[in-house]
């Protein structure tokens, strides 16, 4: 029964994937004991052509993989960029961590650097050119894997070349971070499940002169404001709204791609 009740959702993803051209990638993560070791998997979507291309790691919501990760992989492929769509959840056995703690944003991170040092082994992917996207928990993972002292301190030395740049959707943005990677958070002023004043408030700081620090909020945009599955705001998860706002992502496609563009390229 569970497989019939999921059938629709997974043909949908099929044929997205398909038309992305995806292909499949095993990692072991750099995540501590109890998780040393573990392997993880993603899926890759790049231009056509040899390359080499920058590249992004992209890093999906406390509800998983999803069609909205798959709409941005096409478009950073459109703009010539090799994405890995990194699956945190299933070679852990979990699915949703929306209500629980069972997989953490700093356990991602190192999975995200070990994506990184993956993807930099490919004969199509220029190492030296490689950022972080995600959103949501994968947004709070993004501050994570780009704060300077995880970097530092907590990754063995081959992994220890920051990420380029970073672009967090709608992060959890309790602690502020020391980070030496071009970063930039996007986010709505009716967030009512991540709140932008906080982003506002812990407004990552450069440990370095040189790297950007960007913190755009969006008048009227809530929740999941890039997702075109949740329309409406009257869409819950978790007693928080959810709701695509055109606005919003009128100006985030472009900024998204200037971004990357200006750090990747």
């Amino acid at each position: 029964m569970t497989f019939f009740k999921y059938a629709p959702l997974l043909i949908f993803l099929f044929f997205i994937l398909s038309a992305c051209g995806g292909q499949s990638l095993r990692i072991k993560s750099y995540a501590p004991v109890p998780e040393l070791g573990v392997k993880i998997s993603g899926t890759i979507v790049k231009p056509d052509g040899e390359g080499p291309f920058p590249a992004v790691v992209f890093l999906h919501s406390c509800a998983g993989r999803a069609s909205n990760d798959y709409e941005w992989a096409n478009r950073l492929k459109n703009w010539g960029y090799v994405t890995y769509l990194l699956d945190s959840f299933g070679g852990r056995g979990v699915s949703n961590v929306c209500s629980s703690g069972k997989v953490t944003t700093l356990e991602r991170a190192l999975d995200a650097h070990a994506a990184k040092v993956q993807l930099g082994a490919l004969s199509f992917v220029d190492r030296d050119r490689i950022g972080v996207m995600g959103y949501s928990h994968g947004g709070r993972t993004v501050l994570d894997a780009v704060s300077y002292n995880l970097v530092e301190y907590s990754l063995p030395e081959e992994a220890r070349d920051p990420f380029k740049a970073a672009i967090s959707l709608y992060p959890y943005c309790h602690t502020s971070i020391d980070t030496n990677t071009h970063t930039m958070i996007l986010i709505g002023d009716k967030d009512d499940w991540t709140p932008s004043s906080a982003c506002e408030m812990n407004r990552p700081a450069a440990h370095d002169q040189g790297q950007e620090i960007v913190v755009k909020v969006y008048p009227g945009a809530y929740h999941k404001f890039d997702d075109m599955s949740k329309i409406s705001p009257k869409i819950t998860s978790s007693g928080h709204y959810l709701a695509y706002n055109r606005s919003a992502m009128q100006d985030a496609v472009p900024r998204v791609k200037a971004f990357f563009d200006k750090h990747l390229r």
